[in-house]
């Protein structure tokens, strides 16, 4: 049962379980992985933002929200990101931030991205300063819709 539910970066991953550090509180945990993202075969990596419940004994990640990555190239409304675990994604960019924050997207960016190369799309969710989101709550809080949805909750 979700309970508290907490955004984090994944520090390191393994096998049905990883090392998360909590944003709010910056203490870090180990997780293990909720039955649902197990069966989805959801991939964690250190890339990785995720939701994890921390009223759960022990910790358990159940959402992943989002990659940081950055931005290689942009050119003709077309990005390509590396999230330093894995090949570069090239995609559509979609920048879904609020029309206040956005600026133009360069080379050298580091974002908070969903990317899903099979449809050829990459969409800006928020920045990251030092590797964290800039806008936590919004990310949380846009997440939940989901959440719900898949936990019943």
């Amino acid at each position: 049962m979700t309970r508290d539910l907490g955004l984090a970066t994944v520090v390191s991953s393994g096998e049905g379980a990883c090392r998360v550090q909590f944003l709010d509180s910056g203490t870090t945990s180990d997780a293990r992985y909720s039955a649902k993202m197990r069966e989805g075969g959801v991939a964690i990596r250190p890339c990785h933002l995720v939701l994890a419940d921390r009223g759960a004994d022990p910790p358990e990640v159940v959402w992943r929200v989002a990659t940081i990555a950055r931005v290689e190239r942009v050119g003709d409304g077309r990005v390509t990101i590396n999230d330093g675990l894995r090949l570069p994604v090239h995609g559509d960019l979609i920048d879904a931030r609020p029309t206040g924050e956005r600026r133009p997207v360069a080379a050298g960016d580091t974002l908070i991205v969903r990317a899903n190369p099979a449809e050829g799309v990459v969409e800006v969710l928020d920045i990251a300063i030092a590797g964290r989101p800039a806008h936590p709550e919004r990310l949380h809080a846009a997440t939940m819709p989901d959440v719900r949805r898949v936990y019943g909750r």
